[in-house]
């Protein structure tokens, strides 16, 4: 069964960002999300606990391809993170450390009315 869009108002929406970095190295990790319209914005973070490095090997049947352990970061929106239009919004990871900068390509997630 094909993975539906999410749909506008809605949240737990989970989201994987596959970076192709280990992303255990850095020390600040905040993932950026922003609708095409610029009517809403959303941000998680791993310090704050609502983003997360994904530390094991896994396999998407919907996407089609594996994220590696330590080289993807997932969130989940909750509820005072609602998607509040039905837009397409873009997700970026940014990772920080001494010396080091990451900046992940975006990934477009959909959203009905």
């Amino acid at each position: 069964m094909p993975q539906q869009n999410p749909r506008k108002g809605s949240y737990g929406y989970l989201v994987r960002v596959n970076c192709g970095v280990n992303l255990n190295n850095f020390t600040t990790i905040t993932v950026a999300g922003s609708a095409s319209s610029n009517v809403s914005a959303m941000s998680f973070d791993t310090g704050g606990g609502t983003a997360f490095v994904g530390n094991s090997t896994v396999y998407s049947s919907v996407d089609g391809r594996t994220f590696n352990s330590g080289e993807w970061v997932w969130f989940r929106n909750g509820t005072n993170d609602a998607f509040v239009t039905a837009d397409t919004y873009t997700f970026t990871v940014h990772a920080s450390a001494t010396g080091q900068y990451f900046k992940s390509q975006g990934v477009l997630v959909s959203v009905d009315a």
